[in-house]
């Protein structure tokens, strides 16, 4: 049966089926599901986000009916997958095949530059992906931890070794270099695209993650002038750490590791969200399994682990 299930890319006027599938997968039935797809659908047409929402997916056909979608997004040589999104009230084959039938299929679909695809297979209550990537090719790159702080209690510096800077037009230079040259000796292997394209990755950071608070990223200079680290915060308010302050990257720079630079440059931000958030803030950040003196600092300073995920990895088989 598996078979009979079609991946297809999105054509125009595909919207109407997007919306009914997505919204089934999300617990909506009956009335209530026409009522929200009247609305939703209304919203797209005013906001001019049919062709966004139609664009970088695909769908899963079982004859002339939508059982499925998948949302995507190609950047540079990469494909980032989101979960797919399937009609539970559909009989006649398994979530499971659909799962496997997209899998198994969507690589003929995406810009032939694409040879990379990245899924993180976050906990949901829906299950995780794990078993279906790794039996269609996907590789389990790395395991990753969320940790969480809360701020009611204030944040104390413990050294005057270090002077900060908060992120502006004349330090911009400065914060760029930091960034760049922090990739070296990484033991993250989750910003192996970050290492390979570190300018377009701090872009990205800036610009991408929320609206920037420059009070809040932090470059630190040791007694002698030099910038020895920093600290990337961010207050998100969509997706998976909405309204939650994330700290999206900190590093200390290779030739001032193992100085204790680390816990400071945490600590300072932390300090400066408090300030700038209040002490009702929450504070996220992701660590990977092979990063252990993060791992350490954060707990030092107080974060505490929440949920643990995996990010896979496949590159695109000779078709």
């Amino acid at each position: 049966m598996e078979r009979d299930i079609q991946i297809r890319n999105v054509r125009p006027g595909d919207i109407l089926g997007m919306t009914r599938v997505v919204l089934a997968a999300r617990g909506l039935r009956g009335a209530e599901l026409e009522v929200q797809m009247e609305r939703d659908l209304a919203r797209f047409n005013r906001q001019d986000l049919v062709e966004t929402i139609e664009s970088e997916s695909l769908v899963a056909m079982l004859g002339a009916r939508m059982i499925g979608v998948w949302r995507y997004g190609e950047f540079d040589r990469d494909v980032h997958l989101t979960r797919p999104e399937i009609d539970p009230l559909v009989q006649e084959v398994s979530q499971e095949s659909v799962r496997d039938a997209f899998l198994r299929d969507f690589w003929p679909h995406l810009s032939p530059v694409v040879n990379r695809a990245i899924y993180v297979d976050y906990p949901s209550p829906k299950g995780l992906l794990g078993e279906h990537l790794l039996r269609r090719g996907f590789d389990r790159q790395v395991t990753r931890t969320d940790m969480v702080i809360d701020l009611k209690e204030s944040v104390a510096s413990t050294t005057d070794r270090l002077t900060f800077v908060t992120y502006n037009e004349d330090v911009h230079e400065r914060f760029l270099r930091a960034f760049c040259r922090s990739f070296e000796g990484s033991l993250d292997p989750a910003m192996d695209w970050d290492a390979r394209h570190p300018e377009q990755s701090f872009h990205l950071f800036r610009d991408r993650f929320g609206v920037l608070d420059p009070g809040v990223w932090v470059l630190a200079t040791d007694r002698d002038g030099r910038d020895v680290g920093f600290a990337l915060f961010q207050h998100l308010t969509a997706g998976r750490y909405a309204g939650q302050t994330m700290l999206l990257y900190t590093a200390v720079l290779p030739e001032a590791r193992g100085q204790g630079y680390g816990e400071e440059i945490v600590r300072e931000g932390l300090k400066r969200v408090r300030e700038r958030r209040g002490s009702q803030e929450k504070v996220a950040l992701t660590v990977s399994d092979p990063n252990e003196p993060a791992r350490r600092i954060y707990e030092r300073v107080g974060f505490v682990p929440t949920e643990r995920f995996s990010l896979y990895v496949a590159t695109r088989p000779n078709l």
